[in-house]
């Protein structure tokens, strides 16, 4: 799969950041925007600010709604909602061979805003994921309270928790319950 697909995760970690531990939002200032965008951040630290925390709240919204219609099967939905993030995301692909690492395809940066870079990358990523794993690739986690997002990289496409302690939970959970009865 293409290293863009890897860009995925700037998807998964946007919309989770909505649900971080004890349910507290993860994205309410600048800096959370820097600890969004982890190796770029110093890149962009003297242009993010405020609006960028509220316009990637919004995207944040668009991209959950990816991920919840294609867990709820709505995957014509799911597509339309992707391509419109893609649509207003304003990126065009280049070819580039910088440090003679070989030609690959980037994301042309130019004078596009950190929301606009992040939100081009991020819908990439799952464009490029999406059209090689399928979007039932794409799963809200099962279990009880969590409403984070995944991306199902299993052979058999299994993956029910976003993480193995909600899985864990979920069978301790289910344990208890059968021990009860």
């Amino acid at each position: 799969m293409s290293d863009i697909a890897g860009y995925a995760r700037y998807a998964v970690d946007l919309v989770n950041s909505a649900a971080g531990p004890g349910g507290r939002d993860e994205l309410t200032e600048p800096t959370d925007v820097l600890r969004l965008l982890r190796e770029d951040a110093d890149s962009f630290a003297s242009r993010v600010g405020v609006h960028e925390v509220v316009a990637l709240r919004a995207f944040r919204d668009r991209f959950r709604a990816v991920f919840t219609r294609a867990a709820a099967g709505q995957h014509a939905a799911a597509a339309d909602e992707l391509n419109g993030i893609l649509a207003l995301a304003q990126f065009r692909p280049e070819l580039t061979n910088h440090e003679g690492n070989g030609w690959h395809m980037h994301l042309s940066r130019g004078r596009a805003s950190v929301t606009g870079i992040y939100v081009a990358t991020a819908a990439m990523g799952l464009l490029v994921h999406v059209a090689a794993g399928g979007l039932d690739r794409l799963g809200v986690c099962h279990g009880d309270g969590c409403c984070r997002v995944f991306i199902d990289v299993s052979t058999n496409h299994s993956r029910r928790y976003c993480s193995p302690r909600c899985s864990t939970r979920a069978s301790v959970a289910a344990f208890r319950a059968r021990q009860r009865a």
